[in-house]
């Protein structure tokens, strides 16, 4: 079991902080929209990098670590609803909706840009879910 008890599936453990240059986000077709509330996510994003022909890698320990800050999940963010039980129903239906499902069908309003020396803050309205 992974970070507040959540079972992880993905044989990698991929999850947490991660980065992709513009080319891999773009083979993967970023993450998937379908994810709402809490939960799969994680999961749903290592089956894509496995399945488009891409490895996971991690630094050297001694430069790449960081400490995740103490925190309670999110009282608001109930779990997934949608998220299946079975690994396989949810690996099946991302199988099917990977081309569809993602950077090329993300709709979203730009609300602010907060440029800062070391990094750009990007908010935006992704709507709500269509159930």
């Amino acid at each position: 079991e992974g970070e507040m008890g959540v079972s992880l599936i993905c044989i990698q453990n991929f999850g947490g902080v991660s980065s992709f240059s513009k080319e891999q986000f773009k083979k993967i077709n970023g993450f998937p929209n379908n994810y709402w509330s809490w939960g799969g996510e994680d999961d749903a994003t290592c089956f894509l990098i496995i399945f488009c022909g891409m490895n996971l890698s991690r630094p050297n320990k001694l430069i790449g670590r960081y400490h995740m800050i103490a925190h309670d999940k999110d009282k608001k963010n109930d779990p997934n609803p949608h998220r299946y039980s079975d690994p396989m129903i949810s690996f099946l239906l991302l199988l099917f909706t990977m081309d569809s499902d993602g950077l090329n069908s993300l709709n979203y309003k730009v609300i602010e840009v907060q440029k800062q020396p070391l990094y750009t803050k990007v908010i935006v309205d992704v709507g709500t879910p269509s159930l």
